[in-house]
């Protein structure tokens, strides 16, 4: 069966308008479905930009803090949930230290990944999969925090307790960063693919997910009204009302304001929800 596939764009983009719209369409002819006059199908593709198209800056701008909200979230679980296990007061100050450095390398390997290379536009933030290897490293190369008595320590001891761990945990990152490059380069990767298949991948994605639901509870606890609202709040704005058009005014030069209805709950799911979790 041969199938060609073709894609018609229409974008509509004024770069004075933060809320302007833009529709890709995609027409697909399939040699056993077509109809008989030999017209071809088209199918609205649910994307608002196009994989090849560049959205205004200032939408850039909103987006990219909405996409910052997101991540933010898991940088800061990852390092607070391994502070846990080196040994560091509730107290102590340096627990902001290691949160602000996690974000501000994550901002650095971003950059460099949106400059270089394949540029996912992603932002690279800490990953979970690690965790579970450092909490098996810290477990079992050192003894149980509440051993030690912390307050009776001077402050240089209470840091070299949690600065060894940390010196630790680096260096097995460490070797296995090198080993991921190793792979990479002998193309070892491409040959294991053919035999670790989506089945293989997906369950083991979800157990790390659950594995780690822990943290995400222990933070909604402080408050289930408002978490359970902004989680009801972010289905019902990204699910249900996506293709919502809200009027707003909008400023384009050379015509003043107007009136233009966009599909604002599908541009801002996350921080809408999360602008009403916050006012409850």
């Amino acid at each position: 069966m041969t199938r060609s596939r073709t894609e018609t764009k229409t974008t509509s983009v004024s770069f004075q308008s933060l809320f302007s719209t833009a529709s890709t369409t995609a027409a697909t002819t399939d040699d056993d479905d077509a109809p008989p006059d030999g017209t071809t199908r088209t199918k609205q593709l649910p994307l608002l930009y196009g994989t090849e198209e560049s959205p205004p800056w200032p939408h850039c701008l909103v987006m990219a803090f909405q996409h910052y909200l997101v991540f933010i979230g898991g940088s800061i679980a990852t390092p607070l949930l391994v502070i846990s296990y080196m040994c560091m007061e509730a107290s102590d100050p340096h627990r902001g230290d290691i949160v602000s450095s996690v974000i501000f390398v994550s901002g650095i390997i971003t950059i460099l990944q949106t400059t270089f290379g394949i540029r996912l536009p992603i932002i690279q933030g800490s990953n979970f999969a690690y965790v579970a290897p450092t909490i098996a490293i810290l477990s079992t190369s050192f003894p149980p925090c509440d051993t030690l008595d912390l307050p009776s320590l001077t402050e240089e001891q209470r840091r070299e307790q949690w600065q060894i761990r940390m010196r630790e945990v680096q260096g097995a990152i460490a070797v296995s960063a090198v080993l991921q490059v190793f792979l990479g380069l002998s193309g070892a990767v491409g040959i294991l693919l053919r035999f670790i298949t989506p089945l293989t991948i997906v369950p083991s994605v979800t157990l790390l997910g659950l594995s780690l639901i822990t943290v995400g509870a222990k933070q909604a606890a402080s408050h289930w009204g408002i978490s359970a609202l902004t989680l009801v709040l972010l289905v019902i704005l990204s699910q249900y009302l996506k293709t919502v058009l809200v009027p707003h005014p909008t400023y384009v030069k050379g015509k003043g304001v107007s009136l233009t209805r966009s599909p604002l709950f599908t541009y801002f799911p996350v921080s809408l929800g999360i602008r009403g979790g916050v006012n409850e």
